[in-house]
């Protein structure tokens, strides 16, 4: 279970950098959806890890 954990983390970590490289150059509205983003990345990561717990996988 704890290796389904990770992966799942990692996922989502991977998915948010893909994010970031693809919005590189899109208009001034995308990159502000862009920053935000970026700033709220870690709280998605750092929930999903209390998601993996609460539902006694981790």
């Amino acid at each position: 279970m704890r290796n389904e954990k990770f992966k799942i983390i990692q996922f989502i970590r991977e998915f948010l950098i893909l994010i970031d490289k693809q919005m590189d150059n899109f208009p001034k509205k995308d990159i502000e959806l862009k920053n935000r983003i970026r700033t709220n990345s870690y709280d998605i990561v750092k929930y999903t890890t209390g998601w993996i717990k609460a539902l006694g996988c981790g």
